[in-house]
């Protein structure tokens, strides 16, 4: 598909994926923990984003905790 026949909201949604896509490559080249789910929300925000943002939190919380002081 060319550019010019996307809407802007698709672009915003290509370049947010391609964000993504470059901080999870990031993350793995740095040896860094990548913790699940990776969440990406744009404009107001669904309920399933919101579970997957809670359910992000806990995962992080418990890798933290893990690791110890």
């Amino acid at each position: 598909m060319k550019p010019d026949t996307l809407r802007r909201r698709d672009l915003f949604k290509l370049a947010g994926a391609a964000a993504v896509a470059a901080l999870e490559e990031f993350a793995r080249g740095s040896k860094w923990d990548l913790i699940s789910p990776v969440v990406e929300a744009h404009c107001s925000p669904t309920d399933k984003d919101l579970d997957d943002c809670r359910q992000l939190g806990l995962n992080l919380a418990k890798t933290i905790l893990a690791k110890g002081p």
